[in-house]
């Protein structure tokens, strides 16, 4: 029995001292002393295709949106990226009445912190334009798109993406304006 528990007590001694070392060592090779190992991050082109829509209209707003974007953007540390955007957002209200709007805008996000499974934050901010002809000559303008979600990591530099947000669209008309604003649930990948 002796024995037993002098080859037990061996292990575990040389379990904790060999932990020790580890934990040594990783501490040594931490960023700038913040206690957290060094990432394996690598900045560089950032590539984004997000899908969405709403139906939950704010402010008496009628029409439900479906939209497709693309964003070309830059990776600049493992928690910012900028990117440049563009794509089609359709409107679509009852009956036959809809119309399809091209924005064009610029891309912030933020990734709370650099795990597999992250918060994120991204704003967006841009102009849209109309490109359906219809009676009312509606001319697109001003597209604000804060958005709050959660990234999942994939191998490679790839990421998995779900939020919600508030999208908020002006349209002109001849003598008068008016805000499309919506609730609006985005899923996203990145390359």
């Amino acid at each position: 029995m002796k024995k037993y528990l002098l080859f037990t007590a061996i292990i575990f001694i040389s379990t904790v001292c060999f932990s020790q070392d580890i934990i040594s060592t990783q501490t040594q090779e931490t960023n700038s002393g913040a206690n957290r190992p060094v990432s394996k991050f690598q900045s560089g082109y950032k590539g984004i295709i997000e899908s969405g829509g709403y139906y939950w209209g704010i402010d008496g707003f009628s029409f439900g949106q479906m939209n497709f974007h693309l964003i070309n953007g830059y990776q600049i540390n493992p928690y910012f990226s900028l990117g440049l955007g563009f794509g089609a957002d359709l409107y679509f209200g009852s009956g036959t009445e809809h119309f399809v709007l091209v924005p064009v805008f610029a891309d912030f996000r933020a990734d709370f912190i650099d795990a597999a499974i992250s918060p994120y934050l991204s704003f967006d901010i841009g102009y849209s334009f109309n490109t359906t002809n219809d009676d009312l000559k509606r001319a697109a303008g001003l597209m604000l798109n804060p958005t709050i979600g959660v990234r999942y990591k994939l191998p490679k530099r790839h990421e998995f993406h779900i939020g919600a947000g508030y999208q908020m669209q002006t349209l002109k008309y001849d003598y008068d304006s008016e805000n499309l604003g919506a609730i609006v649930i985005k899923i996203g990948y990145s390359f």
